[in-house]
């Protein structure tokens, strides 16, 4: 719950949530006439021993502010809440400003509950949700392997669905650079490292994934790619960002031996000489 009643209602509908094991941490937001101000904030934190450990921020057209989310790590403060409030909420060019009650390793944004674009969510170990798909494909093949491939369109489109109508009432456009951003999200939700991603104005491009909860449960020794749940996934936020049929292929995968799991992207139609995993 929030330090006190909030002076505007805040309706954000991207998905918000960070973890750190072992932190207290606490969401805030502010919004502000400048982005310089922001970055006053978190000087102004640090010295009070507060880090901000992340930051969103939105442009405003109408009035010419921004709104911002940090997630600050009050661990090392030497502040409570209520004078963090006061004393940063005092900040010239801080129209206003409030925190959340901090919590212990993770912040999320509406009251601790966890959801991901208004659905709510259970943190399940990487491991565990690695050798479930791991077992459950190779007690019943190929089936399972469709079904997974089906789930993650679906939340890959859940989760992105909402940005595009949020883009076009902010006035923001939708650039290849916020896509690619989206696409690094699967590093922020702990699902994959991302080695290095390319894609140009169409979506077209690809990605190299490391250690990846799905490929990891293999151990290098499947026949074929397994990131079934990862590749939907992916094909359905990218079509519902760039709100046109997209395909995605795994070429190579870390679950079989591969270096790194390869996957590529493009418009559906598009010819493609790569060798693909069907």
């Amino acid at each position: 719950m929030w330090t006190r009643p909030l002076k505007s209602p805040v309706n954000l509908q991207l998905p918000l949530m960070y973890a750190a094991p072992n932190r207290t941490l606490a969401y805030a937001y502010a919004y502000a006439d400048g982005l310089d101000k922001f970055d006053r904030l978190r000087l102004a934190a640090e010295e009070q021993g507060i880090a901000v450990s992340l930051l969103y921020t939105y442009a405003e057209p109408i009035g010419n502010r921004f709104f911002g989310t940090l997630v600050l790590d009050f661990t090392r403060a030497w502040i409570d809440v209520a004078q963090a409030v006061e004393k940063l909420g005092r900040l010239e060019g801080i129209e206003m400003f409030d925190i959340a009650t901090p919590g212990r390793g993770l912040a999320a944004w509406r009251d601790h509950e966890l959801q991901v674009a208004g659905a709510p969510v259970v943190v399940i170990s990487r491991n565990f949700i690695g050798e479930t798909y791991h077992y459950l494909v190779e007690a019943l093949g190929e089936q399972v392997e469709t079904a997974l491939y089906g789930a993650g369109v679906d939340a890959g489109r859940q989760i992105a669905e909402r940005v595009p109508p949020l883009l076009t009432r902010l006035g923001v456009p939708l650039s290849t650079e916020f896509v690619q951003e989206r696409v690094r999200d699967l590093e922020v939700f702990g699902w994959a490292e991302i080695v290095s991603l390319q894609m140009d104005d169409n979506l077209a491009g690809e990605a190299l994934l490391s250690n990846d909860f799905e490929a990891l449960a293999w151990q290098g020794q499947a026949s074929t790619p397994r990131c079934n749940w990862l590749r939907g996934f992916i094909m359905g936020a990218l079509a519902s960002l760039g709100r046109k049929p997209i395909t995605v292929t795994e070429t190579e995968c870390q679950a079989k031996g591969d270096t790194y799991c390869r996957m590529v992207f493009q418009p559906a139609g598009s010819r493609d000489t790569s060798e693909v995993h069907p």
